[in-house]
């Protein structure tokens, strides 16, 4: 919800509305993960506050009073221990959610941090910023592991998102032009009518490889192919075991992000 209009909850059962706060220009809302509470960053700053069902506006814990800051975005954790919270100042805050403290910030831009997107298995954080570049953090080091530029042009990442397995990472940009990375080509781009889909592989490791398969693949399957001998002759054999898999052994989703994460790996050698 944007400008003044006031933040809404809505039931998208019946498309009632349950109620609504006057919180200001709103920016960016989130849902904890066990939708128990909602953060809320825009023009005043960012605020917690309880998903309750009555008009009582009750602070969790006033995170605005502490900046004089805008929030353009805000993204909770897999656990939602922790909030990672885009200011205008260029910053993204990390914080615990339980002791309200601050635990680290990433300096991203001079200007505007827009949107935020945490990776499935919390190790990495994602922003783009108002100068249409994309960075992604190691977010436990805060070590800068990727950035991907825009055309310089006027072109914004307008929305941004890892896959399910974490694998691969897709940025929207507000109009088609030419796109460069500094992992990939611009093959991965998708042009649309008024704009671009960029996907590209964030981590091309074979340590990368390792956490993936780990974290979708059975046991059984895992075991005949053991990621911990594997070596970049070995990736094109790899690949091709990955795809042989059916649905029921491995999930689509997390054989395309072993598939694309070897193949970056194979380019990177090249």
């Amino acid at each position: 919800i944007v400008d003044t209009t006031p933040f809404i909850v809505w039931d998208m059962r019946n498309y009632q509305r349950v109620y609504s706060l006057d919180t200001g220009d709103t920016y960016s809302v989130a849902w904890s993960p066990d939708n128990s509470q909602i953060a809320i960053g825009g023009l005043s700053g960012l605020e917690i506050i309880p998903a309750n069902e009555d008009l009582t506006r009750t602070e969790i814990n006033p995170y605005r009073l502490i900046w004089d800051l805008q929030i353009g975005s805000v993204a909770w954790n897999s656990s939602g221990s922790q909030l990672a919270a885009a200011a205008n100042d260029g910053k993204v805050y990390i914080l615990d959610t339980t002791t309200h403290e601050q635990l680290a910030v990433f300096e991203a831009y001079t200007e505007w941090a827009y949107a935020i997107a945490w990776s499935p298995d919390d190790g990495m954080i994602a922003v783009y910023g108002i100068d249409g570049a994309v960075t992604i953090w190691d977010a436990n080091t805060g070590e800068n592991l990727a950035q991907y530029l825009g055309n310089g042009g006027g072109t914004v990442a307008f929305s941004i998102g890892f896959s399910p397995y974490g694998g691969r990472f897709a940025y929207g940009l507000s109009y088609a032009g030419d796109v460069n990375t500094d992992l990939q080509s611009d093959s991965s781009a998708r042009n649309l009518d008024e704009g671009a889909i960029q996907i590209v592989v964030p981590v091309p490791s074979l340590e990368r490889l390792q956490a993936i398969q780990a974290a979708c693949m059975t046991a059984p399957v895992a075991a005949t192919m053991d990621t911990q001998a594997l070596t970049l002759d070995a990736l094109p054999e790899y690949m091709a075991q990955v795809e042989s898999l059916t649905d029921a052994q491995i999930p689509p989703g997390c054989a395309a992000d072993l598939v694309a994460v070897a193949e970056a790996l194979m380019a990177q050698d090249q």
